[in-house]
């Protein structure tokens, strides 16, 4: 056993060292399901969350949709905590309405 580790040993460690810092430089994985807040379930916006919905799952990417009142219930569920029960990590929105000074966090993907 001892002659093994003499040999292999230090290979052994310098692969372990080797993924140690190979894994510092590595993002974890993009999520693979998300929650979007949409709007009556008769509106545009949750029409649009359906093809949005339909789309990603082709990429194995599942899309939960919520219905809400609109656009500031759907802004009240981009900037509540993630952990907090109604959050949401995309919505739709009607343009001009997010005030980047009380919602420094939130950022628009696209505009239809």
């Amino acid at each position: 056993m001892s002659d093994f580790l003499k040999v292999y040993g230090p290979t052994l460690a310098f692969i372990a060292i080797g993924f140690v810092v190979a894994y510092q430089f590595v993002d974890p994985a993009p999520p693979r399901g998300m929650t979007m807040a949409t709007g009556s379930p008769e509106g545009a916006y949750h029409a649009y969350g359906q093809r949005y919905r339909d789309i990603l799952a082709r990429d194995g990417i599942a899309v939960t949709l919520v219905n809400s009142a609109g656009t500031v219930e759907n802004l009240a569920r981009l900037d509540s905590p993630a952990n907090e029960s109604g959050a949401v990590e995309l919505a739709f929105v009607q343009s001009g309405i997010g005030d980047p000074a009380t919602s420094p966090s939130l950022v628009a993907l696209a505009s239809l």
